[in-house]
């Protein structure tokens, strides 16, 4: 609708007008906030796959076999079968936190517990080797396999897909922070939508009314413009939007 857009539209300039350094500590989420959330919306609850990994975690530095364990307990599809094995790949090819965590390792050493947007991973490099890239230079490269134990539901939010659950629950906590502020602005303001605002004018600035709180000036809000750029994934573990987990054709 025309007016929720308006609305919306003001909302966005209302708030760059007066979030400032003053308001940002006031709106970030606690972790006492973020519990709480999570609390009452199950979807981010991550405990239950988290005390699976650490349970693997302890089996793998007791000795026992790392690709057997994989094949028994990782939710990677595409490794699974092959003991986790990811094959040899080079930087840029995997998401970032399993990236960082991989090229930290030395042959033959375990990574701990590594947490992305898909779910939990322990990660074993087998073997490292520098191999020249298409300019010559050359390019340090690991071999490693990883176990995956995903998260208990999917991602509940598909326009976040790059954050873990905790991430999304700390985004929604502090969205509702925002627009709790924004309302308590709107009041103490008076904002209110104009009548003859049209939307999608040339100005491309809605006309807001404020009522001065001792009489009735008027005043304008500031203009701002507000984007939110999302980003798609692919299979487990690769880097969006070619890189995949797999190798094609497995």
């Amino acid at each position: 609708r025309k007016t929720q857009l308006a609305v919306t539209l003001q909302q966005a300039r209302l708030l760059a007008g007066a979030y400032s350094k003053e308001f940002a500590a006031r709106l970030k989420a606690s972790e006492a906030e973020v519990d709480a959330y999570v609390a009452f919306h199950r979807e981010y609850d991550t405990s239950a796959a988290r005390a699976k990994i650490e349970g693997l975690l302890r089996r793998v530095r007791a000795g026992e076999d790392f690709a057997t364990l994989a094949s028994m307990y990782s939710q990677d599809r595409g490794s699974k079968s092959r003991g986790g094995d990811l094959g040899w790949f080079g930087r840029g090819v995997m998401i970032k936190p399993f990236e960082d965590a991989a090229f930290a390792l030395k042959a033959g050493e375990v990574s701990g517990i590594v947490e992305t947007q898909f779910g939990f991973h322990i990660i074993e490099v087998e073997e490292r080797r520098a191999q020249a890239g298409g300019d010559g230079k050359p390019s340090e490269q690991v071999r490693a396999r990883h176990i995956l134990v995903r998260y208990n539901s999917a991602p509940p939010d598909p326009d976040s897909p790059s954050l873990t659950p905790r991430e999304q629950a700390r985004a929604a906590v502090e969205q509702e922070k925002r627009e709790r502020f924004l309302e308590e602005v709107a009041a103490r303001r008076r904002v209110h939508v104009a009548e003859d605002y049209t939307v999608g004018s040339s100005a491309n600035t809605p006309a807001v009314t404020q009522s001065a709180p001792t009489g009735g000036a008027n005043g304008s809000a500031k203009s701002a413009a507000a984007q939110n750029q999302t980003r798609g994934t692919s299979a487990t573990t690769r880097a969006a939007p070619a890189k995949r987990t797999t190798r094609r054709g497995h």
